[in-house]
């Protein structure tokens, strides 16, 4: 885990380098808030062009792993909080966002929220959500989806949204409450264009008009 560990902080460390010497040219952000840390605001921990990573410690958490991703068509955005991610030896409650934004329009009328759970001590609670902005803004919008975990699974929903023209960004957020448990957790997030089809639903659509069209061919030679 350690050597996992070292390797996302030099990752963090260069992509956020990279980054905040270029800030207005970042597409994804990750920011954390935490009461009692920085005045409770949101804080800008890491950005990058097409994907931020961050991986120390904030308030009395120790974030192990916290990445965003630009997805390729139908995903939009992935998030992950892999590895040993939200540990803490005191408990506690902290937030994590993760945004892209300036995605070209038109927005979407339809996103897919995918939420998972894949490690969560007894007693915590992790609740994530999705939100859209057409406003193009950091780290909120208009709530897409929310699930609350309590034990571990997968929750997959499909949210409307009005649409417009863009840019316009997605967020993902995971709210950790440890309590005053001790442990660590592991959780992910993506948001897809519910409006395009999957690659393997592409497959099946142009293998039906492969088929469809063979069919055609053969009732034409028997005509013939």
């Amino acid at each position: 885990m350690r050597a996992i560990t070292k390797f996302a902080v030099a990752a963090a460390a260069l992509v956020s380098a990279s980054a905040f010497a270029g800030t207005s040219q970042a597409a994804i952000f990750i920011g954390l808030q935490q009461a009692g840390v920085n005045g409770g605001a949101i804080t800008t921990v890491a950005t990058g062009a097409i994907a931020a990573v961050y991986a120390a410690s904030y308030g009395t958490f120790e974030l192990e792993l916290v990445t965003g991703t630009d997805g390729v068509d139908p995903t939009i955005l992935g998030s992950t909080t892999s590895d040993h991610n939200f540990e803490t030896t005191t408990g506690g409650s902290i937030d994590i966002y993760v945004t892209r934004d300036n995605i070209g329009g038109p927005i979407p009328f339809k996103f897919l929220s995918t939420f998972t759970s894949n490690v969560l001590p007894p007693g915590w609670t992790v609740t994530e959500t999705t939100y859209a902005n057409a406003a193009n803004g950091l780290y909120g919008g208009t709530v897409l989806s929310s699930h609350a975990f309590t034990t571990i699974g997968t929750f997959v929903h499909n949210n409307a949204f009005v649409g417009g023209t863009g840019p316009y960004s997605v967020t993902t957020r995971y709210t950790v409450n440890a309590g005053s448990n001790v442990g660590s957790s592991f959780s992910t997030i993506s948001i897809h264009d519910a409006t395009v089809p999957e690659p393997g639903a592409w497959a099946l659509m142009i293998m039906g008009f492969g088929a469809a069209g063979a069919m055609i061919r053969r009732r034409r030679t028997a005509r013939a």
